[in-house]
C-alpha cells in the first residue's frame, strides 16, 4: 500500500452532494408550507364548526332558541351588515333580540353569553349566502329554518377554501366542493 494516498471527497463532489441537499429541502419546505396552510384553514373551519354545533346543542339541551351572529365594531351583533371578519358570538335569547354583553356573561335582556370567537385570524375570511348575512338561529328542536345557508372560509396562505352547510333541520355539515361560495381575491 501507497502511504500517501489520501481519502476523501474532492471539493467537486462535495459541491454536487451540496446542491442535491439544498433541492430536496426547499422541496419539502415547499410542502411543508402548504400542508401547514391548509391545516390552519381546517383549524379555522372547526373553530365555525364548533360555534354552530354548541348553538345547536345548548338550544336542544335546554329548550331555547341560540343564535350565531356576526360581530359589529362596537361588541354588538351586525345584524344589518352581516359582516363575519370581526368574529362571532353564540348566546341564548328568547326571541330574535341582539346581545349587549353585560360582563358578567348575560346579554342584556338575561340570556348566557355561551361563546365568542373575536380574533378572527388575520389573512382569514368568512364569506356566507344571504341566509347567513345576518345570523344563523337554531330553536329548541334544533332546526334552523330560514337561517339555513352556506358559509365558506377562505385563506390567503391556501388556494383550496372549505365551506359549511346548515339544513333548515339544524344539521351541519361540510360542503361539497361545488357548494363552496366565491372568496375575495384579497381574503
Amino acid at each position: 500500500m501507497n502511504k500517501n494516498t489520501q481519502r476523501g471527497f474532492t471539493l467537486l463532489e462535495s459541491l454536487v452532494v451540496l446542491v442535491l441537499i439544498a433541492i430536496l429541502a426547499s422541496s419539502v419546505i415547499g410542502g411543508l408550507s402548504s400542508w401547514l396552510a391548509r391545516h390552519r384553514l381546517i383549524v379555522f373551519q372547526h373553530d365555525v364548526y364548533h360555534a354552530l354545533m354548541l348553538a345547536r346543542q345548548y338550544a336542544i339541551t335546554h329548550g331555547t332558541w341560540v343564535v350565531v351572529c356576526p360581530l359589529s365594531a362596537d361588541g354588538g351583533c351586525a345584524l344589518s351588515q352581516g359582516d363575519w371578519s370581526q368574529g362571532w358570538r353564540v348566546f341564548e335569547t328568547a326571541g330574535s333580540n341582539d346581545c349587549q354583553p353585560q360582563g358578567n356573561g348575560l346579554c342584556g335582556h338575561g340570556g348566557r353569553v355561551l361563546l365568542e370567537h373575536a380574533d378572527v385570524p388575520e389573512g382569514f375570511a368568512v364569506v356566507v349566502n344571504s341566509h347567513l348575512a345576518r345570523r344563523a338561529r337554531f330553536n329548541a328542536m334544533g332546526m334552523s329554518h330560514g337561517y339555513n345557508g352556506r358559509l365558506t372560509v377562505c385563506s390567503r396562505q391556501s388556494v383550496e377554501s372549505l365551506g359549511l352547510v346548515i339544513a333548515q333541520s339544524g344539521r351541519v355539515r361540510r360542503a361539497r366542493q361545488n357548494e363552496l361560495l366565491t372568496c375575495e381575491p384579497g381574503a
